[in-house]
């Protein structure tokens, strides 16, 4: 019950976080420029036959798709790391931990708010992902749920290790921390 409403608590204040709506509001900017680049290619169809189209349409789906995993990627590092540290920035954290709540239930409770806010952008990733495969005249072989799993697992070990390290280090350093793993990570990937 109380890392539930800890949890409810932090999902409702990552959605209003300024930080947040802003690094969101520019991730739809340069998806909008994206899109219509796939729009104009999508018009050049009746010109060309499918299969040319086919091969530029792919690599700029992918690409798209890339940029929103990636940004899924970072907002999970930087909200895991911003929600426990404005917690102890504004000191409600003290009123949080004066209940008989342990320290683990805390960190849970946060860590599963975070997780809920991910689930929201995975869905509306996996809608995105149908839109600009039917926009641009291809087709999604995959499973649905793989396309759920898979960035849940990354977003959930990117977000631990910002609560994590938001614990011992300031959060802008804990996310740059995150941010340097991820680019280790993406640089040992086939």
């Amino acid at each position: 019950m109380k890392v539930r409403a800890i949890a409810v608590n932090t999902f409702s204040g990552l959605i209003r976080n300024k930080i947040i709506i802003l690094f969101c509001a520019g991730c739809i900017c340069i998806l909008l420029l994206m899109l219509t680049s796939l729009l104009a290619m999508r018009a050049m169809r009746h010109a060309q036959n499918a299969e040319q189209m086919q091969m530029m349409v792919l690599p700029m789906l992918a690409g798209m798709m890339t940029f929103i995993s990636g940004f899924g990627s970072l907002l999970a590092a930087w909200s895991a790391s911003d929600s426990v540290a404005a917690e102890m920035r504004s000191g409600t954290i003290l009123a949080v931990l004066a209940r008989p709540v342990h320290r683990w239930q805390f960190l849970l409770g946060k860590f599963l708010g975070v997780q809920m806010m991910m689930f929201v952008f995975v869905l509306i990733m996996l809608g995105l992902n149908y839109l600009l495969a039917w926009i641009g005249g291809a087709t999604i072989s995959t499973n649905p749920w793989v396309l759920i799993v898979y960035p849940m697992v990354r977003y959930m070990i990117y977000s631990s290790l910002g609560t994590l390290l938001v614990t011992v280090m300031h959060p802008i350093i804990a996310f740059c921390v995150v941010l340097v793993m991820m680019i280790g990570a993406g640089l040992v990937a086939p």
